[in-house]
C-alpha cells in the first residue's frame, strides 16, 4: 500500500487540471467532481485553505501537513521543538524546488511553468498567528509546536491564510490491485485515521495518455516527474462508489481512485492512486461462472434460504515461498497472490446471491479492508472471529440485511469452551487421558456462533461456523472439537429460545465449515447419527495420543445439505470432501444444490488454486426451504 508518510502523491483536483485547462476532458472531469459532491462544500477550496495537524496525546511528535497548489507536504516535528524551526523547514520546501534549481537539466535555463507555479518567492512571509487576533500579530517563534499548531490559530503564507485543523480525517494508506480485469470487482485497499470508510466520498476515473500532448521538460525529482507525466493523461469519470467493476470499454485504460475522507461535517485532504497497469481482458472462463447460472436471482420467497460455505484459502498460507514451491508449484505466482485472487473470490461470492455466507481461512486484514466494505455495498453485514493464539486468520459470517437482523453472538475458542459447564463431563473424562487433553488444549480452532432474527417471520436462525484441526491422523481431536462445539451450540440455542418464552418462535440450527473430515470419518457420523459409542474404532485408530474412549451424543437431527460430493478440496495428492453445510431436518429441507465443476475443468490447470479458481477448496451452495 502507498503510505503518505513515506511517499508523496499529488492531488489531481488542482495543479494538473489547471495545467490542462484547455483540455475538454479535464473540464468535464472537474465538473463531474462538483456534481458528485453535490450539496457538499468545495473540497478543493477547503484543501487549499487548510493545514492538517496530527497530534496524539501520548506521542511526543506531531505531523503537520499542507496541501498548497495541490501538492501535499509533511513536516514531522517534535511537540517541544520551537515554531521557528518548523517555519524554517517550511520556507525551504515552499520556496526552493528541492534546494535550488541546480538539478535542472543543463539545457534548461528556467523551471517549466507547470513546476515554477508550485513554489513561492524566497522572501515570502510565513508565520502563525491567532485566528481571533485583531492585531494580526504573529506568534512568538519560540512558542512550542504543541502550543502553536492549534485550531484557534492560522498559518499565513504571503497573503494567504490557512486554517489549522487538528486530527482531521486522514487517508493513511491507499492502493488498488495490480491486475485489473473486465468483469472482476476492484476493491481499493484503504486505511483511514480519524474517519470512517462509510462517511468518506469515493471517485473512479479511467484515463490514458493523450496523443500529441504537449511535452514538458523534466526536473530530476520523482515528484515533479510524476506531475508532468500526469499532465498527458486525459481522465473520464466512471463512478462514485467504493468498489468498481471494469467493463469491456475500459480495456487499455488505467484507473484512478480518489478518496475524500470525512468525519461528520469535517473533510480531510483527498488522496488518489493510479493503477500501475491498464485494464485487461481477464483469465477466461472461470468454473464459478457456470455455477452462477443457477444463482442468477436472489431467493424470492420468505421460506427460501440460500447458504454458501467457502474456505477461501488464507493469504498467510498461500502467498509464501513454501506454498509456492511445495504446495502449489503448479499455480502461477501472480495467480496465488491475493491481489489477484481477491478479485476472483469477490466476483464468485457476489454471484451466488446468497442470504448466508460462511467463510473459513479468512485473513483478518482481508475481512477488514476488503471483504467487509465490499459486501456492505452488496447489502450484507458481517462479523469475523480470529482463531486462538497469534493466528491472523479465522472465520467470517455475512448475512443479507434485507432478510435478517442480528440478535446475539457467542463466539468461542474450542480449547476454552472445554471448561464451560456444558462440557464438564467431557473434561472430567479427558483428565484421565492427559495427552489427549493437552493436544486438544493446544489447538487454535474456534466456533463462530450467531443468532439472526428473520425480519419477515417469527423465527431465528442460529449459525455455527468452524474450521477443525487439520492433521489427517487427528480424527479423534476433530471429533472432540465438534462435540465441544455442539454442547456450546445447544446452550446458545436454548438461551435464544428463552428470550422468546412468551412467544412461539422457531429456532433453527445450521452448521457450516471445513471439518477436515471425509464423509466416512467419525466427525460426519457423529453429526448425522447423533452419537459415537466408547467402542467406536475412532478411539483405537492410530492417533497422535493415547487411546481415549468416550460416549458422545447430541439431540440435533442433522444431515449434509449438499450431500457428499466427490470433492470439495482439490490439490495434487488429495481430492476429497472436507467441507459441509449441515442442516436440521426438523427445520429445513433441500430445494437444490448448485452442481460442482467438472473435474476436467479443474485439471486444465493441474489442480487448485489456479488462474480461474481462487482457492484450493470449492464453495458449497445450496437452497434450503424452511419447514412450516
Amino acid at each position: 500500500m502507498k503510505r503518505f508518510t513515506s511517499k508523496l502523491l499529488r492531488e489531481s483536483l488542482n495543479i494538473q487540471y489547471k495545467a490542462m485547462h484547455s483540455s475538454n476532458s479535464c473540464k468535464n472531469l472537474c465538473s463531474v467532481l462538483r456534481r458528485c459532491l453535490v450539496e457538499e462544500p468545495d473540497i478543493e477550496k477547503i484543501e487549499e485553505q487548510t493545514v492538517s495537524v496530527r497530534s496524539i496525546d501520548d506521542d511526543p511528535e506531531m505531523t503537520i501537513t499542507t496541501k498548497i497548489h495541490g501538492t501535499p507536504r509533511h513536516y514531522h516535528r517534535r511537540k517541544t521543538d520551537t515554531l521557528m524551526h518548523t517555519l524554517k523547514r517550511m520556507r525551504i520546501n515552499l520556496t526552493q524546488p528541492h534546494h535550488g534549481k541546480k538539478k535542472l537539466k543543463k539545457s534548461m535555463k528556467t523551471l517549466p511553468t507547470e513546476i515554477e507555479g508550485l513554489y513561492y518567492p524566497d522572501d515570502v512571509k510565513i508565520e502563525v498567528r491567532s485566528y481571533c487576533s485583531a492585531e494580526k500579530v504573529p506568534l512568538d517563534t519560540e512558542t512550542s509546536n504543541q502550543d502553536a499548531w492549534k485550531e484557534q490559530n492560522v498559518l499565513i503564507i504571503g497573503e494567504e491564510m490557512f486554517k489549522i485543523r487538528v486530527n482531521a480525517p486522514t487517508v493513511v494508506a491507499i492502493d488498488i490491485p495490480k491486475h485489473l480485469m473486465v468483469g472482476f470487482p476492484v476493491v481499493p485497499s484503504l486505511e483511514l485515521e480519524f474517519g470512517k470508510r462509510e462517511d468518506a466520498k469515493f471517485l473512479w476515473f479511467r484515463g490514458r495518455t493523450v496523443k500529441n500532448a504537449k511535452k514538458v521538460d523534466m526536473v530530476a525529482t520523482a515528484k515533479e516527474n510524476s506531475m508532468c507525466c500526469e499532465l498527458n493523461m486525459a481522465w473520464e469519470f466512471l463512478a462514485n462508489t467504493f468498489k468498481y467493476t471494469p467493463s469491456v470499454s475500459d480495456i487499455g485504460y488505467k484507473l484512478k481512485f480518489i478518496c475524500i475522507p470525512r468525519n461528520r461535517d469535517a473533510f480531510g485532504f483527498s488522496q488518489e492512486v493510479i493503477s500501475e497497469a491498464s485494464v485487461g481482458a481477464g483469465p477466461g472462463a472461470c468454473p464459478f461462472e457456470e455455477r452462477h447460472l443457477y444463482t442468477m436471482k436472489k431467493t424470492e420467497t420468505p421460506n427460501a434460504l440460500r447458504v454458501v460455505s467457502y474456505n477461501i484459502l488464507a493469504d498467510i498460507y498461500a502467498d509464501t515461498e513454501f506454498a509456492r514451491e511445495n504446495m502449489y508449484p503448479y499455480c502461477s505466482p501472480y495467480a496465488i497472490a491475493f491481489d489477484y485472487r481477491g478479485q476472483l473470490i469477490l466476483k464468485e461470492i457476489i454471484g451466488y446471491n446468497s442470504d448466508i455466507l460462511c467463510l473459513q481461512e479468512c485473513d483478518l486484514k482481508v475481512f477488514l479492508n476488503f471483504l467487509h466494505p465490499a459486501m456492505k455495498e452488496e447489502g450484507f453485514e458481517g462479523s469475523f472471529l480470529r482463531k486462538g493464539g497469534e493466528m491472523p486468520e479465522g472465520e467470517a459470517i455475512f448475512y443479507r440485511k434485507a432478510r435478517f437482523t442480528e440478535l446475539k453472538k457467542s463466539n468461542v475458542i474450542i480449547s476454552e469452551a472445554l471448561y464451560q459447564n456444558c462440557n464438564r463431563d467431557m473434561l472430567n473424562a479427558l483428565e484421565e487421558h492427559p495427552s489427549v487433553l493437552e493436544s486438544l488444549k493446544k489447538r487454535t480452532a474456534v466456533g463462530q456462533v450467531i443468532a439472526l432474527k428473520d425480519i419477515s417471520r417469527d423465527r431465528v436462525l442460529c449459525i455455527l461456523n468452524t474450521h477443525l484441526y487439520f492433521r489427517p491422523e487427528a480424527t479423534n481431536i476433530r471429533l472432540l472439537q465438534m462435540a465441544v462445539l455442539l454442547n456450546h451450540f445447544r446452550v446458545f440455542i436454548d438461551d435464544i429460545k428463552g428470550q422468546f418464552a412468551e412467544k412461539v418462535v422457531e429456532v433453527a440450527p445450521l452448521i457450516c465449515g471445513d471439518f477436515n473430515s471425509t464423509p466416512k470419518l467419525a466427525v460426519i457420523e457423529y453429526l448425522t447419527s447423533g452419537k459415537i459409542c466408547n467402542n467406536h474404532s475412532v478411539w483405537t485408530q492410530k492417533n497422535e495420543e493415547e487411546d481415549c474412549k468416550l460416549d458422545l451424543q447430541h439431540d440435533f437431527e442433522f444431515f449434509s445439505a449438499c450431500g457428499y460430493p466427490r470433492f470439495t478440496n482439490y490439490v495434487v495428492g488429495f481430492k476429497d470432501t472436507l467441507d459441509y453445510i449441515v442442516a436440521d431436518s426438523r427445520h429445513f429441507r433441500v430445494e437444490s444444490c448448485v452442481p460442482f465443476p467438472d473435474e476436467e475443468f479443474l485439471q486444465l490447470h493441474t489442480a487448485l488454486p489456479s488462474v480461474t479458481v481462487p482457492s484450493d477448496h470449492l464453495a458449497l451452495v445450496c437452497d434450503l426451504v424452511w419447514l412450516d
